[in-house]
Parts: C-alpha cells; sequence; structure tokens
C-alpha cells in the first residue's frame, strides 16, 4: 500500500526531526521551512493532508499563515501550535480539521489525528458533493414544474 503524502511546514528543525520521526513510518513526508516555500510546493503537487506550524518566519501572524495556506490547498489541515488550546480550537472554527499542541504528541496521537482529519475532510468533501447533487436535482423538479404548470396555463 502507498503510503500517503504529508506536506509538513515547519520551521524549526528539531520540531521537525521530531514530528518525521513520529510519522515516517505511515507518511511520505514533504518539508517545508517558510510559508512562500509551502505555497510554491503546493502549486506543484497534491498531499494528502497539510501539518502546519502556524509560527513561520516570513509570515505576520498566525491566522495569516493559516488563511494563506487555506486558501490554496485541497487538503486537510492539521495545525501544530505551542499557543493555548483555545487557539487551536480557533483554527479548527477558521477550518482547520485538526490542532496539536506540540508539547503534547506522541506518534500515536499524530497518526490518528491526521488520518482522522483525512476521512474527516474527503466526509465533508463527499457530503458538499451530495448537496450539489440534491440542489441540480431540485433545480430540475422545478425546472420541470414550472413548466407543467405553463402548458396546464395555456391549455
Amino acid at each position: 500500500m502507498n503510503k500517503l503524502c504529508l506536506l509538513m511546514i515547519e520551521d524549526d528543525p528539531i520540531d521537525a526531526q521530531k514530528f518525521v520521526r513520529l510519522l515516517r513510518k505511515n507518511f511520505k513526508i514533504v518539508t517545508e521551512t517558510t510559508l512562500e516555500s509551502a505555497l510554491a510546493r503546493i502549486g506543484k503537487k497534491k498531499f494528502d493532508a497539510i501539518q502546519l506550524d502556524l509560527a513561520l518566519p516570513d509570515s505576520p501572524s498566525p491566522q495569516e499563515t493559516f488563511c494563506s495556506v487555506w486558501e490554496v490547498v485541497e487538503a486537510p489541515i492539521v495545525v501544530l501550535t505551542s499557543m493555548s488550546d483555545e487557539f487551536g480550537v480557533d483554527m479548527v472554527r477558521r477550518g482547520a480539521q485538526d490542532y496539536l499542541l506540540k508539547t503534547e504528541t506522541s506518534d500515536s496521537l499524530c497518526v490518528r489525528a491526521i488520518l482522522y482529519a483525512i476521512e474527516r475532510y474527503r466526509l465533508v468533501q463527499r457530503i458538499r458533493e451530495l448537496q450539489e447533487e440534491q440542489s441540480l436535482i431540485f433545480r430540475n423538479i422545478r425546472r420541470e414544474a414550472e413548466k407543467k404548470m405553463e402548458e396546464y396555463d395555456h391549455a
């Protein structure tokens, strides 16, 4: 079975090594250290998931880091933070699939968070597809009903 491809955006080499060690059994990992290089990489390759450190040297704020990646990627984002749980939850409200506190990580927790994020993302995508299909069906039914009403009115 092919490993899932994870883009790890992390500027701290010690943290990057730690997460590569925790995740390499389960994922093919591509690492970028700046927002600019990560965005360039996202433009060239499709990833199954993104693990995103929000404190990058070339980004003015954690929120801007998240928004910059979220706007261009078509994959679930798991946010890494050394800030509070409240901050992580705020990132989930903004669109991240999950968050991990850098101080509370283990290999099973990291792997599970990323795999669950991928599944939730796929489910959300499927729900959107079904909603679009449903909307199309209802539009077609409405058009047909209007057409029949028009025929009835002219009869």
